[in-house]
């Protein structure tokens, strides 16, 4: 005689079918990798290799995240990007486009930023957009007209690291800042953010390793494994031109001589 489900058992399968996740919630990590890589290849063309693949939750995408993987296209590993399992279909989206275009402002501008001091400075700039370009034809536009388009809302990160010889930080740097500020305000109409680190001197790979994928993920140079001592942040409206602007940063070193100011970025 053959013996039935349970009823917990029933119960558990009918929950599964309701929320729409029994053709996908023993997916492995082989099989949703390769439907990502399928995806891209359709989608973009080229080949890509694969960074960092996250399972997310199956059950609860919208809470806690889908399947995401972190990728660049082969022989182009400066430009990462993710790929995610939609939370409305059982299909893909992705930041492709959006990296793409940070990427080439980081080749265009950055040497202009690294000729602004004599410190062998660790530089990438971020588009943050509102909404993410989905349509590969959006490729085709021009890097000026891309990140001059209004009807894109967001703003310009720009990420800086300086690194020093053990924690020796400067303690009036305001003239690196300011120039910053201003070179942001020439480079760009939007509205921006800049962020200034300073790393050990010995940490400076990791620092580099760190700003690579600067424009894939909400960045933060505290997300350093090791080496990060402590950054200040301004914004286009902030008026560092007071000389008052940056005395919080020096009126609030702690002991070991390191900003305490977390009120920002």
């Amino acid at each position: 005689m053959k013996i039935g489900l349970k009823p917990i058992a029933w119960l558990f399968v009918s929950i599964m079918m309701m929320l729409g996740v029994t053709g996908c919630m023993f997916t492995s990590e082989k099989q949703m990798t390769k439907r990502m890589f399928d995806y891209l290849e359709e989608k973009y063309g080229g080949t890509y290799e694969k960074e960092i693949f996250e399972k997310g939750s199956t059950l609860f995408p919208d809470m806690y995240g889908g399947a995401k993987m972190m990728v660049h296209p082969v022989g182009q590993p400066d430009l990462p990007f993710y790929v995610f399992k939609s939370r409305k279909s059982e299909g893909f989206i992705d930041d492709y486009v959006l990296c793409y275009f940070s990427y080439r402002y980081t080749e265009k501008y950055k040497h202009e930023i690294e000729e602004l001091d004599d410190r062998d400075l660790i530089v990438q700039f971020a588009l943050g957009f509102a909404d993410e370009p989905q349509d590969p034809a959006t490729l085709d536009i021009s890097l000026e007209d891309f990140v001059a388009d209004k009807n894109r809302e967001g703003r310009l990160f720009l990420y800086v690291a300086v690194p020093v010889a053990e924690e020796c930080v400067p303690d009036d740097d305001s003239a690196l800042w300011n120039k910053l500020y201003d070179k942001m305000s020439t480079l760009t109409d939007r509205n921006f953010s800049v962020s200034v680190a300073y790393v050990k001197q010995e940490s400076y790979q990791d620092a580099l390793d760190s700003a690579r994928i600067a424009f894939a993920v909400n960045f933060s140079w505290k997300y350093m494994r090791d080496g990060f001592i402590q950054d200040v942040y301004f914004e286009r409206d902030d008026l560092i031109s007071d000389p008052q602007y940056f005395q919080r940063y020096y009126l609030n070193k702690n002991a070991e001589g390191r900003f305490d100011d977390d009120s920002k970025g």
